[in-house]
Order: structure tokens, then C-alpha cells, then sequence
């Protein structure tokens, strides 16, 4: 009896896992691009940021475009979705920053 479960254990010894299937090896790289289509987007930085407040609504309403579209596959807790809703709150810090500022008015000619 030793003899055979010796052999039987010894049968499973160096034994690789399965190889994936067509299914599996397709869906990485596309795993792999839409992880980095995330890390570009949370890691994409404004050289100059805008002061248009016109430009800035069009940026939050693209992101809220965005987060619907993220909140259709992931949760709200996903950093995708959590990523999102920071820069939006950025962007509406940055707009209601720009709209409560004094209009700017020309120096008088001397």
C-alpha cells in the first residue's frame, strides 16, 4: 500500500498548472490596455490648467460622462470611479474659485 500511494503522490509532483485557454491569453492584453488607459488617465497632469470657466464645465461634464460610464461596470468605491469624482471636484473648486474672483479691470493709462 506504501508502494502505491508513494506513486500516486509522486504522479502530481512537478506538475504544471494548466495552460490558459485562447479566451484567457486574449483577455490579458486587453486587461493590461485598459489598466493602462487608467494609470495614463489618474496620472495625466495639466501643464497649464485653464481659467475658462466655459472650458472647465466641458471638462466636468465629460467626466460625469465618464463616471456614468464607469459606474456601469465597477462600483462606486472602484479607484477608477474614485479617481474620476476627484477631478471633478477639482475642476468645481477651480470654476467656483474663478467665478467668486473680482472681474478683472485694465490699470488706468498713465
Amino acid at each position: 500500500m506504501y508502494g502505491v500511494l508513494v506513486l500516486a503522490l509522486g504522479g502530481c509532483a512537478g506538475k504544471s498548472p494548466p495552460a490558459p485557454q485562447g479566451d484567457e491569453r486574449e483577455a490579458t492584453p486587453a486587461r493590461l490596455e485598459q489598466r493602462l488607459q487608467m494609470l495614463a488617465e489618474k496620472y495625466t497632469i495639466e501643464e497649464r490648467p485653464t481659467r475658462d470657466p466655459e472650458q472647465i464645465r466641458a471638462q466636468i461634464a465629460a467626466l460625469e460622462e465618464r463616471r456614468q460610464s464607469l459606474l456601469l461596470r465597477y462600483t462606486a468605491e472602484h479607484p477608477a470611479v474614485v479617481q474620476v469624482n476627484r477631478q471633478i471636484r477639482v475642476l468645481q473648486e477651480r470654476l467656483a474659485t474663478i467665478e467668486s474672483a473680482p472681474p478683472a479691470t485694465n490699470p488706468p493709462a498713465p
